[in-house]
């Protein structure tokens, strides 16, 4: 009876494992991270970086991915730091990114989209990468939790697909799963760009507005997304982390999201840094005619490298950061380069 009984047993744990393995080898991915997003490498690389080496986590949508390049940071004043932006990512789940990068690291700063104090995005895609996200997170019962919360939020997200993704994903064999797509590849190595994104795309069109315009509805806050923001802060503030929040320059972005933005960043005691105001746009040298991937939203790899020059100085004006370009311990980040 015990001997069945441990055979039962071990037959779970290997069928539960081999459908963990499954399932990331059929998820979507994104491993590429040039012109594109690399939503998978991001949220894996963050594993490979040593303890508490980084002293800037930046979290968010891709907006925030088009505003921040690591190796700028680092270039510049030798400051460490991550992007952990993936597309459409909303504050709740910004929320258990950040736990679960904080297992371990302890950075200085966190970075923080002011976006999340309004946005709740609708796009049939957003579940998508949302899927993608948690399919490359390592288990652990931040994940759990993460797993339990949206399958209680959003009506397309069973538990039982998020806890196996094999479930959801099954269908990829036939036209995306290859061969070396078994060995998963790159799954455990540190990402080169830290974390970001580069697009070598130089939109060319009219921009469909202006920076900090009237909005023509009424601006609030989004108490889900606000509830969410509350909590990343108290963990900040648990860890002794200081928090900015940034506005990257995005047309649709009004003057009463700004407004909205900065009183909620004075009344809590943040500092708030807003790149569509004109006299901090016009420090950076970024050209809307030139530096856009797109009509208005995110930076290209040229616009990005100039808000990271100002965000490196602004960093080092603001915090306490050291620059760690002479020990030996960052070496590696010495042999890093930008992509051409």
């Amino acid at each position: 009876m015990k001997k069945n009984g441990l055979r039962l047993l071990c037959f779970v744990l290997i069928a539960t494992m081999l459908a963990i393995y499954l399932g990331k080898v059929f998820s979507a991915r994104q491993m590429d991270f040039l012109n594109a997003e690399g939503t998978t490498i991001t949220v894996r690389g963050i594993y490979a970086e040593p303890k508490d080496t980084l002293d800037v986590i930046s979290i968010g949508a891709s907006t925030s991915r088009a505003t921040l390049m690591p190796l700028t940071l680092w270039q510049t004043f030798g400051i460490t730091s991550y992007s952990l932006a993936t597309p459409y990512q909303s504050a709740q789940a910004s929320y258990y990114l950040l736990l679960d990068a904080l297992r371990n690291q302890s950075p200085k700063v966190v970075i923080l989209n002011s976006s999340f104090l309004f946005a709740s995005s609708n796009s049939s895609a957003k579940n998508e990468y949302l899927r993608m996200t948690m399919a490359a997170m390592r288990p652990s019962l931040i994940k759990l939790h993460m797993e339990l919360d949206f399958s209680r939020t959003e009506d397309d997200l069973t538990l039982q697909s998020l806890l196996f993704p094999l479930l959801h994903f099954h269908g990829n064999y036939l036209e995306n799963v290859h061969a070396e797509d078994f060995l998963l590849k790159g799954y455990f190595s540190q990402h080169p760009l830290k974390g970001t994104s580069v697009y070598f795309i130089r939109y060319e069109g009219e921009l469909p507005g202006d920076y900090l315009e009237q909005a023509q509805e009424t601006v609030r806050y989004n108490p889900s997304e606000l509830s969410y923001v509350e909590k990343m802060l108290e963990v900040c503030k648990e860890k002794d982390i200081q928090v900015l929040f940034i506005a990257p320059p995005k047309i649709g972005w009004t003057q009463q999201h700004h407004d909205l933005s900065a009183q909620f960043c004075e009344q809590n005691g943040y500092l708030f840094l807003d790149f569509n105001e004109p006299d901090v746009l016009g420090q950076t040298g970024f050209d809307p005619a030139t530096d856009y991937d797109d009509p208005g939203a995110h930076a290209n790899f040229w616009g990005q490298q100039k808000l990271s020059t100002y965000l490196a100085n602004f960093l080092r004006d603001q915090y306490s950061l050291v620059d760690h370009r002479g020990d030996a311990q960052y070496s590696e980040w010495n042999e890093m380069v930008l992509p051409d």
